[in-house]
């Protein structure tokens, strides 16, 4: 009956856990397995522009993410980002999940500091006067005299520099959709298939017990 009682246990952990994860991580790409889009890292595209698309780095079949397709995955990580999301307004985000959020999409400046920085261009949802925005979350964000232990903000790519505009440490939020790709969506397991396969376990554990018995 112990048997029985820890894989329970162990099940009601699982779930939460299953219902949350809707981030994984392929290495150079992270998939979002609610909208079924695939991001590459910002690491795989520091220093390029929008301009540099698609024939840059063979990167054809990727697009520019707009700020709602961004302000959605922040969320879908755990990040409280309003949509669609404030211009040249700090938030105050979670560390946590800002730390977890660098890990998948990689660091692209002042790494290892204490300040990391992960930076990204998008297309503006929204038109506000230009095309372009740069989404910048980083940690131990000062604001005047205030110190946020995370930080983010979407501000504004000039006009004047546009399309052209690049970074050493900015790269190119890029997504497509695996859902309607060659190879289909990722397979992601529910949690009444992991609850379906928590009961089968407890039945054979009690199986066992019973012969014992």
């Amino acid at each position: 009956m112990r048997t029985v009682r820890a894989i329970l246990v162990a099940l009601l952990i699982i779930l939460p856990l299953a219902a949350n994860a809707d981030l994984i991580d392929l290495g150079t790409t992270t998939f979002d397995t609610d909208t079924g889009l695939e991001w590459l890292n910002l690491t795989e595209t520091l220093g390029m522009s929008v301009n540099d698309l698609p024939s840059g780095l063979g990167l054809s079949g990727w697009e520019l993410a707009t700020t709602d397709d961004v302000a959605l995955l922040f969320i879908a990580a755990g990040l409280a980002v309003p949509t669609p999301p404030p211009i040249s307004t700090f938030l105050s985000v979670d560390l946590d999940v800002t730390n977890a959020l660098m890990t998948l999409f990689g660091c692209t400046s002042r790494c290892g500091t204490g300040n990391d920085l992960m930076a990204g261009i998008m297309l503006a949802s929204i038109d506000h006067g230009f095309t372009y925005e740069i989404s910048d979350l980083r940690l131990n964000g000062v604001v005047g005299d205030e110190i946020f232990p995370a930080r983010l903000i979407f501000d504004v790519v000039s006009n004047s520099r546009g399309a052209d505009f690049s970074g050493p440490g900015v790269g190119l939020y890029l997504v497509r959709d695996v859902a309607e790709g060659p190879a289909g969506p990722i397979p992601v397991p529910e949690p009444s298939t992991l609850a379906l396969l928590g009961l089968g376990i407890a039945g054979i554990g009690l199986t066992r017990r019973r012969k014992k018995t």
